[in-house]
């Protein structure tokens, strides 16, 4: 099997690609500064490295013996991009060009950047939104995003094979319960310690909500078959921050208390994602349904 690099591996999503590729005999690798990411979540049978991707030594380090990279490092809160743009865009996009240029100096297979489709889009007129609708990110980590998918086409145009992924709102296990980013993960762990749930604006906020295994999932499939595009990937289905409770309510068999605030600053209002291209040009299609992947979460929290 080929060695894989999982940046970010740590973290939520990047610990689930690592540990699926390990369980299917890849051999796994990950590069993460622990900022936000937690060492608990490298399972054994996988090498770790503490390092940060703006590091160029470190890169390079981290990449020899490397076949392919799935890229999951990032600044990924809305709010900070807001307070720091300039550590947001460090990261999100000087990391990702120093891994870009390292890649294509060590003939790398395939770079897998994980982008954001919840957050690129913007205010969007017309859901699903899909791959051709015009990037309008309100905050900075959506144009940090956006910048990072402009040297990644550079790059493939250079002759890296990189795919661009584009992820709707990705929740499940290990998802950080105490942050501002992962509502499922944040409601489920208010009702766990007894504290209110927190509703940003009206609670007619929509969002695309795909599991973490399901994504994943997709990520192993295409390791060695580079797209080389910018696809969605979520499942298409809008579900209010009001339906959301509704669902967990149901789940947790609690009746929570329900505090109204302002929606924040760089938050969109409405998102879903046309997940069309990336059906028709892979077999991948999202199998967890929202109830059944919050009850997963609803069990890891207990």
């Amino acid at each position: 099997m080929e060695k894989i690099l999982v940046t970010g591996g740590a973290g939520f999503i990047g610990s689930h690609v690592a540990e699926e590729a390990l369980k299917i005999g890849h051999k796994v690798r990950i590069i993460d500064n622990l900022r936000t990411g937690k060492i608990e979540n490298v399972v054994p049978g996988i090498e770790f490295i503490n390092g940060d991707i703006r590091d160029t030594e470190t890169v390079k380090k981290a990449l020899k013996g490397i076949d392919y990279i799935l890229h999951f490092a990032a600044q990924a809160s809305v709010i900070i991009s807001t307070e720091d743009p300039l550590l947001d865009s460090s990261i999100n996009v000087g990391g990702t060009v120093n891994l870009l240029e390292q890649a294509t100096v060590c003939g790398i297979k395939h770079f897998i950047f994980a982008s954001t489709g919840g957050a690129i889009y913007g205010n969007v007129k017309t859901l699903p939104a899909n791959e051709d609708t015009k990037n309008s990110p309100l905050s900075p980590y959506g144009v940090s995003k956006a910048a990072a998918e402009v040297y990644c086409d550079y790059y493939n145009r250079l002759g890296l094979p990189v795919t661009v992924l584009r992820f709707a709102n990705v929740y499940g296990p290990r998802q950080d319960i105490m942050g501002e980013a992962g509502v499922i993960s944040i409601f489920l762990g208010n009702i766990k310690t007894v504290k209110p749930i927190i509703l940003y604006g009206d609670g007619t906020s929509t969002r695309d909500y795909v599991y973490v295994k399901d994504v994943a999932n997709l990520c192993l499939e295409i390791l060695e078959k580079p797209l080389r595009e910018v696809v969605n990937v979520g499942t298409g289905k809008e579900t209010s921050l009001r339906e959301l409770v509704t669902i967990i309510q149901n789940i947790t068999n609690v009746e929570v208390t329900k505090i109204t605030k302002p929606i924040r600053e760089g938050e969109v209002e409405r998102i879903c994602l046309d997940i069309t291209r990336i059906s028709e040009i892979t077999s991948w299609s999202p199998q967890t349904e929202l109830s059944q992947g919050i009850s997963k979460v609803w069990n890891w929290i207990n």
